[in-house]
């Protein structure tokens, strides 16, 4: 078994991190369109103006569904941005095996990509949080639009 040199792991990990991002925002932006479809849905069936037998269970189910995508795209989200930060750390230790670069040289990409996401502001807004908390949010939204399906 042959072990990849630095250079090709670091080539690697170039290639894994960009495609680690864009799985990530493919993900939610999938995600926001299977639940405009849901939230649409539901409105137009509450909305109906011919009465539908069995309007409040295709709403509480339809309601369900978004509660369960919204958990399970929260997990997604978690996982793909707990991707970029590894590959973000492993990246950073080829470049500085010793954790410091070098005084008189800048920062290689890893490492500067890395000081960057960690002194941001508002890391509350970061992708980390938008990722994990846009579909908790849309899950309780759902759990609001369950509780008006039941009270039809």
């Amino acid at each position: 078994m042959c072990k990849p040199t630095p250079q090709e792991m670091y080539s690697s990990l170039a290639s894994h991190i960009t495609n680690a991002e864009q799985v990530s925002w493919n993900r939610f932006n999938n995600f926001l369109l299977f639940n405009s479809v849901l939230i649409l849905g539901w409105f137009a069936l509450n909305a109906a103006t011919t009465a539908v037998e069995q309007q409040p269970l295709l709403l509480a189910v339809s309601s369900c569904i978004g509660i369960i995508s919204g958990l399970i795209w929260a997990g997604l989200g978690i996982r793909g941005r707990n991707n970029v930060h590894a590959i973000l750390e492993l990246g950073s230790r080829i470049e500085c095996p010793d954790g410091n670069p070098p005084p008189d040289a800048p920062l290689p990409p890893f490492s500067k990509l890395k000081a960057l996401r960690d002194s941001q502001p508002f890391k509350f807004c970061g992708s980390r949080y938008v990722l994990a908390f846009g579909p908790l949010l849309l899950s309780c939204f759902h759990v609001l639009l369950l509780w008006l399906s039941l009270s039809i």
